[in-house]
């Protein structure tokens, strides 16, 4: 059985889930709990955030970090593509 990692929010992310419309959130909800079970499902991402990894949810993004040595997935902003910073 694989460890599950605890997920923390910046504020930033939960800011912007709550300014998300409800059916999106919920769909949001879910995706961040497949990511505590394997956080390296999703792509790396490039360039001057090469350490982190996104995963995608048309038409959002979920921008997150993994802290493997400490079970801790970080959960960076939340956004449409434009608006998170490519």
């Amino acid at each position: 059985m694989s460890k599950k990692f605890q997920v923390k929010l910046s504020n930033r992310a939960r800011h912007n889930l709550k300014m998300i419309p409800s059916p999106w959130q919920a769909r949001i909800i879910e995706a961040i709990d497949i990511i505590s079970q394997n956080p390296f499902l999703y792509k790396k991402m490039w360039g001057k955030l090469a350490d982190k990894r996104r995963m995608r949810l048309w038409p959002y993004r979920v921008v997150y970090e993994v802290d493997e040595k400490h079970g801790v997935v970080y959960i960076l902003n939340i956004g449409q593509r434009g608006s998170i910073g490519y």
